[in-house]
């Protein structure tokens, strides 16, 4: 009888293990599953390499003969904030899911809603340093609309990094006294409404008419505009167009012919 007893006993002990080791099993992927990642660790940006891209994108626009852009403190945080955004979510992208465009966050970390806003250009990369950043955007015929834009005046510059990969973010406005919000002022530029898909320039045109962009050789009036390509010069794009230098310097008010640049937008004179 105390055989049976122990048989019995040993029995229920070795059911209850394996009953324990399969509910544990069952139980175990769906508690991993339920594991949230984490979140990555993002480096304080660093003052020194934001001056040094704010220095080299002013040393260029002085080079064309154009006004240096001021540090805006808004348009730096909506930078800092996209800037940390891309990192952190390892996006390459101007809108976000939620919707939010450049001039909407700018604005909404205190930029006025008047006056032109916004431009916007990032790059995101392992090697990502300001010389790289900034000749990178000054080479693309995309991103270089924006550093030698004639009518932004403010810039932002943001940095994020979680240890591998770098972002640099730049956010563009139009802002003519920094102490008072200005009056809508009319304006005759068109911009390229898109951009590819990689490191990205953005510019957001204003509300009003604009004339459509001119690629090609057509029947022209006053008000076309046309791009700078890479190797044009200001008596090519006449020759081109069938216009004079010195109107085509005119109407743009360019002092020098021979200061122009890729991606740059030139409204035509009448033909």
């Amino acid at each position: 009888m105390l055989l049976r007893l122990t048989n019995a006993r040993t029995i229920v002990i070795v059911a209850a293990v394996l009953f324990g080791l399969l509910l544990m099993l069952s139980i175990s992927p769906i508690a991993a599953q339920d594991v949230p990642e984490a979140t990555p660790v993002l480096l304080p940006p660093d003052p020194v390499l934001l001056q040094e891209v704010y220095d080299r994108i002013n040393t260029v626009r002085a080079y064309r003969g154009l006004p240096p852009y001021r540090w805006n403190a808004a348009l730096t945080a909506a930078a800092q904030d996209q800037a940390q955004w891309l990192v952190g979510t390892h996006s390459r992208a101007h809108f976000r899911p939620d919707g939010s465009r450049p001039s909407q966050r700018a604005q909404a970390f205190g930029f006025p809603a008047v006056g032109w806003c916004c431009g916007e250009n990032f790059y995101m990369s392992i090697d990502a340093t300001p010389e790289l950043v900034v000749n990178w955007w000054v080479g693309s015929v995309n991103h270089v609309v924006n550093v030698m834009h004639r009518d932004f005046t403010d810039i932002g510059i943001g940095m994020s990094s979680d240890g591998y990969r770098t972002s640099y973010v730049t956010v563009f406005g139009e802002l003519a006294d920094p102490n008072a919000p200005p009056a809508e002022q009319p304006v005759s530029e068109a911009q390229p409404a898109e951009q590819p898909p990689a490191e990205q320039s953005l510019v957001e045109a204003p509300p009003v008419d604009i004339p459509t962009p001119v690629t090609s050789a057509q029947d022209l009036t006053s008000g076309q505009v046309v791009y700078v390509a890479s190797g044009d010069t200001l008596a090519s794009i006449a020759l081109r167009y069938g216009v004079s230098v010195s109107a085509l310097a005119a109407i743009n008010q360019i002092a020098n012919p021979n200061l122009i640049y890729p991606g740059q937008q030139l409204l035509l004179p009448a033909g």
